[in-house]
């Protein structure tokens, strides 16, 4: 189940839109990691949504939305809207996720001195992570001091 938020009172204050989910709110850092999954696969049903083919619990309600869509721009416009939305939520979850993944690949790879004594490895450790990642997240904690 996924929840669409707007946030703000109108146009003229408008902050955004969030992607809510059970486990946290997609591209929120605080929440992020629980939702990798949730948010390749909501990415890929927004893939071809198409506002027209939307339907309401009644017909009042359908025109209502029909015309509130209307003055924002129209369906094309919001659908164009949503997926960009979530394209940039997506750039945070894929960071989120990159530096976490960096994180955990280093932390299973830096032994001590006497823990490699103790317990050889048969192969020379190896970051898997291309070069135009590293610097993403090398950025993104420098963004983030």
């Amino acid at each position: 189940t996924y929840k669409l938020v707007v946030h703000g009172d109108g146009r003229h204050n408008f902050r955004g839109l969030s992607y809510c989910t059970k486990d946290g709110v997609i591209g929120m850092q605080s929440g992020s990691e629980l939702v990798y999954d949730v948010s390749i696969a909501l990415a890929e049903r927004l893939e071809s949504l198409d506002l027209r083919d939307a339907s309401a619990s009644s017909k009042d309600d359908h025109d209502m939305i029909v015309n509130l869509v209307a003055d924002e721009g129209g369906m094309d416009q919001m659908n164009i809207f949503i997926r960009e939305n979530m394209a940039d939520d997506l750039c945070k979850v894929q960071g989120s996720f990159i530096e976490r993944m960096a994180n955990i690949r280093s932390t299973l790879t830096s032994w001590s001195h006497d823990d490699v004594a103790e317990h050889p490895s048969p192969r020379e450790s190896s970051i898997c992570i291309p070069e135009s990642i590293t610097t993403l997240v090398t950025a993104r904690r420098e963004l983030s001091s």
